[in-house]
């Protein structure tokens, strides 16, 4: 029985960082044999992309950008529902930082995550290795719904406008990018600087817990299995698919509990000092 070549589509944000001044290696795409490719420009571009890919009825759709790319199409997919319908997502590291490619994957390589994307052409689709992960789903007051791999407030949030403003146009990019973020971020927290050390108020509740009131540092939920630079602050009980993890306000010895909070390392991360994790 002979093997016919999967259709396979493309879709690339220009103005994803690994992306950005590449137009010759986008414009390669457009050529490739077997390849599907849409390029947006802007999210308002994502809709029409996403229809005229789909139309042609791939086997699998690469997503060609960064985490808010990937976060974009996945919510663009979500609000169109029967995500049974759709075939397997490729996350290709196309953008900053890459997180969700570099967990899902372990590839940081744009190039190379092209080069095994591509190679399904000429495999069957059963001898793929597709893994199936949870999407979460973050509601806003209004009923609109967000989709994505990872979500935050607090500190977190302080971090990625301190990256967003001070560091996106610098060097420092990409996961110790990311890094230096963070760095400062902890120097913040330690000598309670604005805005890193600003309080949060919460209305939290886990499961089947009665919900309750606090004031936190930062608060974290995720899919994924690890972060930029291998971090993996996840601990605590539990079976379900969302890692959840929180500091309350002015925890204790927080500079000598930073190595196993960023590790998960739970033995060393007490309760009654404000670390939480399920």
């Amino acid at each position: 029985m002979t093997h016919t070549e999967n259709r396979l589509a493309v879709l690339s944000n220009a103005r994803s960082r690994c992306n950005a001044g590449r137009r010759s290696a986008l414009a390669y795409l457009d050529r490739v044999d077997g390849i599907a490719h849409r390029v947006t420009r802007d999210p308002a571009e994502l809709p029409q992309a996403l229809d005229e890919l789909l139309a042609t009825q791939p086997e699998a759709l690469a997503v060609n950008g960064g985490d808010g790319t990937l976060q974009t199409v996945l919510t663009e997919l979500h609000r169109r529902g029967g995500w049974e319908r759709l075939p397997p997502l490729a996350v290709l590291p196309g953008g900053t930082t890459n997180m969700s490619a570099r967990d899902i994957t372990g590839c940081g390589s744009l190039r190379r995550a092209l080069a095994q994307f591509f190679a399904l052409r000429n495999r069957p689709s059963g001898t793929w290795q597709v893994e199936t992960r949870p999407v979460l789903n973050v509601m806003t007051a209004d009923g609109t719904v967000f989709c994505g791999l990872f979500f935050g407030i607090g500190a977190i949030v302080r971090g990625v406008e301190f990256w967003e403003e001070q560091l996106k146009r610098s060097r420092s990019v990409g996961e110790w990018g990311a890094g230096t973020a963070l760095a400062r971020g902890v120097v913040g927290v330690a000598r309670r600087h604005a805005p890193f050390s600003i309080p949060t108020a919460v209305t939290l509740r886990v499961d089947d817990a009665p919900p309750s009131e606090q004031e936190i540092l930062l608060l974290l939920i995720t899919v994924m299995r690890r972060l930029f630079l291998r971090l993996r602050p996840f601990w605590g009980p539990g079976e379900g698919p969302l890692a959840v993890s929180w500091v309350e306000t002015g925890p204790q010895r927080f500079v000598r509990r930073l190595p196993a909070l960023l590790r998960g390392w739970e033995e060393r991360l007490p309760t009654d000092e404000g670390y939480h994790g399920c």
